[in-house]
């Protein structure tokens, strides 16, 4: 039975009741005081076998199959592809040769996948932006600003520029996939996962408290465990999601 709660604080609905499992999904951004919510959410965990699924939205997933369907066919997903020569440069031969050799019908899935393999390859190759940028390849207006913050962050962590990746800080890399996730999919004109999650209606104001995530690297929240909760683990079982199991720390 669905129950409404205040936008704001801990309601009086949990410390009236105890549960097993308290799933949270996707609002940890829009948590103002993490510690202190969380804290006060302890009691109304059931003892001992009482667990918090904290499921929250990534910015910088792998690509995966299912947002590359079309890719096989030989219409508008390999032409998009093949016409976008700065994506294409930076595929493996083999991925080359699958796109190349496509006359009819669809790219076999093992080829397929070693395409998507190697789209996730360049969301960390930090030489992406410089070539748009010396290019002056158009994107698209709306997520200007989002990549001029972006940008920024890159450009303070000394990432840009550089041949290949050094050893990343977790907020560059989350920051890198991020804006090179942002290109690709303009590049191939795929919005799907922007399009899953709403994340193309945001306006910047809501878009902000979704970027916490690549100030703390979007490692194991400290907050949960300073609240008085231990990891028990982080289950890899979405592909576009980070999904921890918490136990209460008695």
């Amino acid at each position: 039975m669905p129950v409404q709660v205040r936008a704001d604080g801990l309601d009086d609905f949990y410390r009236q009741h105890t549960f097993d499992t308290i799933l949270v999904l996707d609002v940890i951004p829009l948590i103002r005081e993490l510690e202190v919510f969380f804290g006060q959410l302890r009691s109304s965990l059931r003892e001992g076998t009482g667990r918090l699924w904290v499921i929250d939205l990534r910015l910088d997933p792998d690509f995966t199959m299912l947002e590359f369907e079309a890719l096989g066919d030989t219409g508008n997903g390999t032409l998009r592809l093949r016409s976008q020569p700065i994506i294409v440069q930076r595929l493996s031969e083999g991925s080359r040769q699958a796109i190349s050799s496509l006359t009819a019908g669809n790219i076999p899935e093992s080829p397929q996948k070693l395409v998507i393999d190697d789209l996730n390859r360049l969301l960390e190759d930090p030489t992406l932006w410089p070539e748009i940028r010396a290019r002056s390849l158009p994107l698209n207006h709306r997520e200007g600003r989002l990549r001029k913050y972006l940008l920024h962050t890159l450009d303070r962590e000394g990432v840009l520029g550089k041949e290949t990746a050094t050893t990343l800080s977790p907020k560059a890399r989350t920051a890198l996939r991020f804006l090179n996730r942002l290109i690709i999919q303009d590049l191939l004109n795929n919005y799907q996962w922007e399009k899953a999650f709403g994340l193309d209606k945001l306006t910047w104001p809501q878009m902000i408290p979704l970027l916490k995530q690549i100030e703390v690297g979007h490692d194991c929240p400290v907050g949960f465990s300073k609240a008085g909760y231990e990891l028990v683990q982080e289950h890899a079982a979405l592909p576009y999601h980070r999904f921890w199991e918490y136990k209460v720390v008695r």
